[in-house]
Formats: structure tokens, sequence, C-alpha cells
């Protein structure tokens, strides 16, 4: 009767541990999922900065030669 218990108890524990890292696989994939949406997100920010500097850049030279010009 104990090995019965003990055979029952172990094939629980081994049905409830694969559950688990069933689980855990999931919350692992949509995790990754989320950072890969958040890097997305990070590169077109990056490359509107990147545009943003440029124009400044461009609009300070504009006004250099304007400045000098007057």
């Amino acid at each position: 009767m104990f090995r019965l218990l003990r055979h029952k108890a172990e094939q629980k524990k081994w049905a409830l541990k694969q559950v688990l890292e069933t689980e855990k696989l999931v919350v692992i994939k949509d995790l990754e999922e989320a950072k890969k949406e958040v890097q997305d997100r990070l590169k077109i920010k990056e490359k509107e900065l990147y545009k943003y500097k440029f124009k400044i850049k461009d609009l300070q030279k504009t006004k250099q030669v304007l400045t000098h010009r007057t």
C-alpha cells in the first residue's frame, strides 16, 4: 500500500513538473516576443532621432550662412 501511494505521488509530481515546464516555456516565449517588439520600436525611434539630428545640423548650417550674409 505504501509503495502504491508513493508511486502515485511520484506520478503526480512528474506530471506537475511537466505542466510547470510547459508553462515556463510559454512565459519565456511571450517575454521574448515582448522584448522583440520593444526593440523594434526602439529602432524606429532611433531612426527618427537620427533624422531630427540631421535636420538640426542642416538648419544650423543654413543659419550660419544667413548670419554670415547679413
